[in-house]
């Protein structure tokens, strides 16, 4: 049976509150000629061997299981050094076959051990390490609304007014909108989204 593909970009975070230490469960899927996928769980430490001790063990034998999402990250996308996970998939692909037999059933395996890491969570009443928490998902938030390639493809399907709104008031929430000098400036310099100047 042969599955047809037409969705053009989806972005999924699930985002547990800054009460819970949990890093957020991101997925991106983009089609634009070429396929496009992301999931990982977003650190929620600097330093990567204690978010690696912490929530890394029970993503690594799930990504082992999938070679084709073993991708290195490309320098113009994410700099893999922030805010990212080293058992992040990533793949980029043209056969859609991908996403049936190894993307999708990645990505539910990663919602499990979410929902499952959440279920066994205990209340943090620390309100310095919920603001903690919250700061990291901040930072993850604004510096994905700069780069997230989806923004582009939104841009030229609805315009970058609306494109910018959607990005950082809906997707990415928690994100810091620059300041209109600092969007004047931004606007003037080579965008860090490789996907910023795409046209209908």
């Amino acid at each position: 049976m042969t599955q047809e593909m037409d969705v053009k970009c989806s972005t999924l975070s699930g985002i547990p509150t800054p009460h819970i230490i949990s890093p957020y469960l991101e997925l991106i899927f983009l089609n634009r000629k070429k396929y496009l996928g992301i999931v990982d769980f977003q650190p929620l430490y600097e330093d990567e061997a204690m978010h690696a001790s912490t929530f890394e063990s029970m993503l690594a034998p799930i990504k082992q299981q999938y070679p084709t999402l073993k991708v290195k990250v490309s320098s113009k996308f994410y700099d893999k050094t922030q805010l990212f996970s080293d058992e992040m998939l990533f793949t980029r692909f043209d056969d859609e076959s991908v996403v049936f037999d190894e993307l999708f059933p990645a990505f539910q395996e990663y919602v499990a051990s979410h929902v499952d890491m959440i279920k066994q969570s205990t209340p943090c009443h620390d309100i310095e390490q919920c603001n903690k928490v919250l700061d990291r998902h901040g930072a993850y938030d604004t510096y994905s609304a700069e780069r997230d390639p989806a923004t582009g493809l939104f841009a030229a399907m609805f315009g970058k007014e609306w494109a910018d709104e959607f990005v950082y008031d809906f997707l990415f929430g928690l994100s810091e909108k620059p300041s209109m000098d600092e969007k004047a400036k931004k606007d003037e310099q080579p965008s860090k989204n490789p996907y910023a100047n795409s046209s209908k």
